[in-house]
């Protein structure tokens, strides 16, 4: 892997970490559960156990990508083809049902922030293909 798959596959893995950890804070730093007070314990329930194993999820791909990187794993095509599956489809889930629309211009700016973050693993994945 040459420096610059190296340098962009470090940075979607940071990226991806950033994600899962900041991830565990979304739920109070929006105030999720305010738009939805009288909703059943066990949806609320529901609800903190999907952000909680997204955050889980992503914070651990995330590392793994580094550990892959640094130790010059030969699993790296493989997870490279995850890791560019995985944003692609986050691209693709924020066009066709956008996320962040009470903030104006935010859907837009996350359509922008993944599809780099894809990038920062579709490159790099050509990159070790051609070699």
């Amino acid at each position: 892997m040459n420096i610059t798959a190296k340098i962009l596959t470090i940075s979607g893995g940071v990226i991806t970490l950033g994600f899962g950890v900041w991830h565990y804070a979304v739920p109070a730093m929006y105030k999720w559960f305010s738009y939805m007070p009288s909703i059943p314990d066990e949806l609320r329930n529901g609800i903190t156990a999907a952000n909680f194993f997204l955050s889980t999820t992503l914070t651990l791909l995330g590392a793994y990508t580094l550990v892959v990187v640094f130790t010059r794993s030969e699993n790296i095509k493989v997870h490279l083809i995850v890791m560019s599956i995985l944003w692609l489809s986050r691209v693709v889930y924020q066009i066709v049902k956008p996320q962040g629309t009470m903030i104006p211009g935010l859907p837009m700016i996350l359509i922008c922030v993944f599809s780099l973050t894809a990038l920062c693993f579709i490159i790099p994945l050509i990159m070790v293909w051609e070699k």
